[in-house]
């Protein structure tokens, strides 16, 4: 995988670098399936937008840029299923709309 080579080639060694990482826009969690037990002193705090009302399928990408059909779908704990329901290194997803202030899930937490 391009990423996690890059991610293991300028980062610091996985066993000894640790903090928080705030990953923005977090998707299905798939990211996290691969970074999470390749750093595991690190702890991540997923993110992602979740609007106030679903979009239809066909104003989806227009609307939010994502694909696939939303309607109905809890897309945080759909991320927990990939994250924190398995890497006991990630956080429960956050909700997180870049152009508002930034919730205290991520101002509060240390580093």
């Amino acid at each position: 995988i391009p990423i996690l080579k890059m991610m293991l080639k300028v980062l610091p060694d996985s066993d000894t670098f640790n903090g928080i990482s705030l990953e923005i826009a977090t998707g299905t969690g798939s990211l996290l399936e691969v970074v999470a037990p390749a750093f595991p002193c690190l702890t991540f705090q997923p993110s992602e937008f979740v609007p106030d009302e679903a979009a239809s399928p066909e104003e989806q990408w227009s609307k939010h840029g994502k694909m696939g059909l939303r309607l109905g779908l809890d897309e945080l704990s759909n991320i927990d299923k990939n994250g924190c329901k398995v890497f006991k290194n990630c956080l429960p997803a956050i909700a997180l709309d870049l152009s508002k202030p930034w919730p205290s899930a991520v101002t509060e937490k240390p580093g």
